[in-house]
């Protein structure tokens, strides 16, 4: 199962390429994210991102790793927790100085009682994850207003 977004962003690729593949925005703009850390200070093809998520009262580590890596053009992470597996894939492409976002999120699961809770699972993972996008184009977006 999956969701996809798209947005476009008044920002050259670069910039927003750096932002959404660094997780720049998280800490600030999504609620849920309390804590972030990448394993290595430039992102490539295995680095590791660990979050802190707080999610119905409880705090909750998950690592992503980043399995595809093009700059400027594609960045593809994955996570696998409890037999919850995840990929979000993104594409990005520029004109005339604005940059759309193509985002696609894969849901697996396995286990029977992800199974019997996959229709709730994904309920709260696109609450989660599924406007990351709108908080992305307005943290860019106020950081250039404010240079």
């Amino acid at each position: 199962m999956s969701f996809t977004r798209s947005i476009t962003i008044d920002a050259p690729v670069d910039q927003v390429f750096r932002i959404i593949s660094k997780y720049e925005y998280a800490v600030s703009k999504l609620d849920h994210i309390i804590d972030l850390k990448l394993d290595q200070e430039e992102v490539t093809e295995g680095t590791k991102i660990t979050e802190t998520r707080h999610i119905k009262g409880q705090n909750i580590n998950n690592t992503w790793v980043v399995t595809e890596y093009e700059p400027h053009q594609r960045f593809v992470v994955n996570s696998e927790q409890n037999k919850l597996h995840l990929t979000y894939r993104y594409t990005f492409t520029e004109e005339d100085g604005q940059t759309t976002v193509n985002f696609d999120g894969n849901i697996a699961t396995s286990g029977l009682r992800n199974l019997i809770y996959k229709p709730l699972i994904k309920k709260i993972i696109i609450k989660e994850d599924g406007e990351h996008l709108n908080k992305v184009k307005a943290y860019i977006e106020e950081l250039n207003e404010s240079n």
